[in-house]
């Protein structure tokens, strides 16, 4: 991602449902709330919460922002996303208590409910994020499976801008919170989603279950009026 090495990456069979630190996954995991279900239904989130397409980058090149589902990416997009993230995470996957698994990574990168920002500078893309509108122990949130940056424009600020366009989202759509899994031994990610609002998610494993990741999260104020 923009500031940090590699960025954060989702687990397998985690997040959605995840289950650690002593919770049960009970009914409601599985129960979409109201919100989620309408943010689903939009075609275009940056559309529908007008978020800003461009960003000015640090060196002052621009690069603009593009919504897909990922029935909508082409192979060519789909083959540089798994690239991106194979060039990026391998050797952190292999640290952890998931292993490096790509099939199954693939599979959960083309499921139905993925959903991507992709950032392209001169038409080639150049950092990505996989999202779900998704439930959580009974929270509506973003939940962010994926932040992707290519090595030759880190600390551009893109990092910060796909996670901008996050937050209006969960913002316009009336979402409890952003939630992603990092691995704590991703320390530039750990800062860089510090430095950005995020702190330790209360449904993140204890230290004593020597897991390698931690949850964490990012409160979205509560707009009843």
């Amino acid at each position: 991602m923009a500031e940090c090495a590699s960025g954060c990456s989702h687990g397998h069979g985690h997040g959605h449902g995840h289950s650690h630190s002593g919770a049960s996954e009970d009914s409601w995991e599985d129960i979409e709330g109201e919100n989620v279900k309408a943010a689903n239904e939009i075609v275009d989130p940056l559309e529908a919460a007008n978020s800003k397409r461009e960003l000015v980058c640090k060196d002052g090149s621009i690069a603009t922002v593009k919504f897909y589902k990922a029935a909508a990416l082409t192979p060519q997009l789909l083959d540089w996303i798994m690239d991106l993230f194979t060039r990026n995470m391998k050797s952190m996957y292999r640290k952890s208590v998931w292993g490096w698994k790509p099939k199954e990574k693939k599979k959960e990168l083309t499921e139905e409910e993925a959903k991507y920002l992709i950032l392209f500078k001169k038409d080639k893309p150049v950092a990505f994020t996989h999202f779900r509108f998704d439930m959580d122990f009974g929270r509506e949130v973003v939940y962010c499976y994926e932040i992707q940056i290519e090595e030759k424009v880190r600390g551009m600020g893109l990092g910060k801008f796909l996670m901008e366009r996050l937050y209006e989202f969960a913002t316009h759509f009336q979402l409890t919170d952003i939630v992603l899994t990092v691995f704590t031994f991703n320390i530039k990610a750990v800062n860089f989603f510090t430095n950005n609002g995020f702190t330790e998610d209360k449904t993140s494993p204890t230290k004593e279950e020597k897991v390698k990741y931690i949850i964490m999260s990012k409160a979205v104020p509560s707009q009843v009026a």
